[in-house]
């Protein structure tokens, strides 16, 4: 991670929106809380992730155009592991673009809809009114056909989960703040 801080800072490239989006995306699973190890489960040290976080705030207070709801999305998705206070900077950075409301070239596909409603929730931020409604229309949608697709496996464990028990009451491929509900019972 160190190695990449230091592309990342050394390039005089700026980040577009979606670039943000992706590369916050890419931190996820990553945390900046020491535990009693002092490296995160997978081995990485804190300060490496905390150097990262740094860099990238760094190229992220570079960025002119407002971000997407996809890039918000998945940069909420990326940082919601991280608690230090680089991040919170950047939580409320990409928060700050979502309050307002959609950006006029946003299209506001319902899978982006339903990402950046379980990001806000992962990283306990209140979901903005707009946002809250756009959610409901999508729920409602996906009740009628999906629009989050069920694999293939989920939908023969359902078959027969059905086939085998006909009292029981089963609601697959659900949406529930933002996640996808492989079984709902």
């Amino acid at each position: 991670l160190t190695e990449l801080a230091k592309k990342v800072s050394a390039s005089p490239a700026t980040l577009s929106a979606g670039q943000v989006g992706r590369a916050l995306f890419g931190l996820q699973g990553l945390s900046s809380q020491g535990s009693i190890f002092s490296e995160s489960a997978i081995g990485i040290d804190v300060d490496e992730v905390q150097f990262l976080e740094e860099t990238l705030w760094d190229k992220i207070k570079m960025v002119k155009e407002r971000l997407s709801l996809s890039s918000v999305a998945e940069g909420m998705l990326g940082i919601s592991l991280l608690r230090s206070p680089v991040a919170n900077k950047i939580r409320n950075f990409l928060y700050s673009q979502v309050q307002s409301g959609p950006s006029e070239r946003d299209d506001l596909d319902p899978v982006d809809i339903v990402t950046a409603v379980r990001g806000l929730k992962l990283n306990a931020l209140a979901v903005p009114q707009w946002l809250a409604e756009k959610y409901l229309d999508v729920e409602e949608m996906h009740s009628k056909k999906p629009v989050v697709m069920q694999s293939r496996s989920d939908k023969l464990i359902v078959q027969r989960f059905k086939g085998m028990n006909t009292k029981e009451t089963l609601i697959a491929n659900s949406l529930a703040d933002g996640f996808r509900l492989d079984l709902d019972f």
